[in-house]
């Protein structure tokens, strides 16, 4: 498998970091997506969304998981957490990065 999919629970948000392996194809991404919502569909936490990522692929990663009604962040290791639509930021660990 090209990536990883690791879960950290930080306190109200559920972490998914994802570990590629070698570079993402766009013709991957949807069985990268399909991954990442089927795991945080039992979830009512904010999903928070980690990993050197292409931004295209954090696009679609969490236009997805809105679409199941979750609040989506995504994860910034300058702030030492996660930023919100809203703009609210997230403390995370720093395992979450």
């Amino acid at each position: 498998m090209k990536w990883k999919i690791e879960k950290v629970k930080a306190s109200e948000v559920e972490v998914v970091k994802i570990v590629l392996n070698g570079m993402l194809e766009p013709a991957e991404l949807p069985t990268l997506i399909e991954e990442v919502v089927r795991g945080v569909v039992s979830t009512t936490a904010v999903v928070v969304i980690s990993g050197r990522l292409p931004v295209w692929a954090f696009t679609h990663i969490a236009i997805a998981i809105a679409a199941t009604g979750r609040t989506v962040a995504i994860a910034d290791p300058k702030l030492a957490g996660a930023v919100t639509a809203q703009g609210a930021v997230v403390p995370l660990p720093p395992e979450a990065f």
